[in-house]
């Protein structure tokens, strides 16, 4: 990664965050949220509008994922009326107990780093925001 000039690194983080969002309920790949995470580091603050987009999209995606998996929505867009078919529920990881959306340790440990890059680092989400900024403060 250190070797991407510069200008690439918004294309290619963009291109990163849409092969993540582009399966709604579907958490990122180890790989995904690793490369998330190295081209982050090369980003500079203040962030360009697209590059501010692209984290909001991806704050977006893993909100939505985080908050199915507390009320038993496994694409995070609200809830269905409808049981899921055996192939998605095989897709989205099938849903486990009182109707929660089942995801590994180690899946919501990358939602929750991913929001705290793109959402209190680069300052996309107000509230996770504020909080960073009053951590950093003290």
């Amino acid at each position: 990664v250190s070797s991407i000039d510069e200008p690439a690194v918004p294309w290619l983080l963009q291109k990163v965050v849409q092969s993540v969002t582009c399966k709604p309920g579907v958490p990122p790949t180890e790989q995904q949220a690793q490369w998330i995470f190295a081209l982050a580091a090369k980003v500079d603050k203040p962030v360009s509008d697209d590059v501010s987009a692209t984290f909001r999209t991806l704050v977006k995606h893993c909100t939505g994922l985080l908050r199915g998996r507390c009320d038993g929505d496994s694409d995070g867009e609200g809830p269905k009326h409808s049981q899921p078919s055996k192939g998605e529920a095989r897709e989205n990881r099938g849903t486990a107990g009182a109707g929660r959306l089942r995801m590994e340790a180690g899946e919501v440990d990358r939602l929750l780093l991913l929001l705290a890059i793109a959402g209190a680092y680069f300052g996309q989400d107000e509230v996770l925001s504020a909080q960073f900024a009053s951590y950093c403060k003290k």
